[in-house]
């Protein structure tokens, strides 16, 4: 008897594992409670997380008798209890970059290319504070401490993509980088509209001959650009697909941490990706210098950045 093939891309998806709608529905309430100034009753958790009345008072009912929130019966209302304030106390001291790090761990081993945390200063520079590297043997190295002009590479386009400035000011700002492989200005302002659009950007060998970035940012709030997250891999190394998919899980960890990091009144959910994609290793490394001015060539809620929310709120600079 003939056996038929399965679809791979069926096997693939029947793998994705299901989110447990309790515990998301406690977590968003629990968001929810923590984004608020004031205590809230359930008719007000219900209208801000989407919950229907029933369900979020069994929950509320069940996190106010384990103390994770507290319930004030003057008034109906509950906030965060005792028990989350014991929850967060192991993460007091700890910097933004500890807490991403092992998300950008993931995303390194998952597309085996090096992974780059940047912040984005006030006096408009790229600093370089974290990174995150493959296994392969042949992979790119960058310097922490390194610094590069605002608009520069990939995380440029995706920052210039949050301006609103005339044209003329960005090909002032445009023109500050020392791209090694220029690329017009008209070019360049595409490449801008195609990150607005898509959320992520690519530099395709032109700030580093040789080298391919894609990138997107992290925004607060008020959507201004706090930090930039990018994949740096030799040219060629990486698939067109799998350099889009990579754009893409950037785009969703960005999108959890400026929630996590910077979350606004009304957010109570973050965001899920999943991805995976494989490149050919090799043998040698590959150096970028160390210049200021000018570069040179050298899945569900995500477990670590939920832990990010208690940390965010104590402290909002790196």
């Amino acid at each position: 008897m003939k056996k038929t093939r399965e679809n791979p891309a069926k096997k693939a998806t029947a793998r994705v594992p299901k989110d447990v709608g309790a515990v998301v529905n406690a977590l968003r309430i629990l968001r929810c409670l923590s984004g608020s100034s004031k205590p809230l009753g359930v008719a007000a958790v219900t209208r801000a997380t989407g919950i229907s009345a029933s369900t979020a008072f069994g929950i509320l009912r069940t996190l106010a008798r384990l103390h994770y929130v507290s319930f004030i019966e003057s008034d109906k209302t509950y906030r965060l209890g005792l028990a989350m304030a014991e929850m967060a106390a192991g993460l007091l001291g700890v910097s933004h970059a500890e807490l991403i790090h092992p998300e950008l761990e993931r995303l390194a081993l998952n597309y085996e290319t090096l992974i780059l945390l940047w912040r984005i200063t006030e006096d408009n520079r790229l600093v370089l504070i974290d990174r995150a590297h493959s296994q392969t043997a042949v992979r790119v190295e960058i310097k922490l401490g390194y610094r590069m002009p605002l608009l520069a590479g990939a995380i440029g386009r995706c920052v210039a993509a949050t301006l609103d400035v005339p044209s003329s000011e960005l090909r002032r700002r445009f023109a500050i980088p020392r791209w090694q492989a220029p690329l017009s200005f008209d070019d360049f302002e595409k490449q801008v509209f195609d990150a607005r659009n898509r959320g992520w950007s690519l530099d395709d060998g032109h700030l580093f001959r040789g080298l391919t970035s894609v990138a997107a940012l992290v925004v607060d709030e008020e959507k201004r650009p706090r930090f930039g997250i990018s994949g740096v891999s030799i040219t060629g190394q990486q698939s067109l697909q799998a350099l889009t998919a990579l754009g893409q899980d950037l785009v969703a960890l960005a999108a959890t941490i400026g929630s996590a990091l910077f979350p606004g009144p009304d957010i109570v959910s973050t965001g899920r990706s999943e991805a995976g994609a494989r490149s050919a290793s090799h043998s040698e490394v590959i150096h970028a210098s160390d210049e200021s001015a000018a570069p040179a060539l050298p899945s569900n809620v995500l477990p670590t950045v939920n832990r990010m929310a208690g940390s965010g709120r104590r402290a909002r600079k790196t």
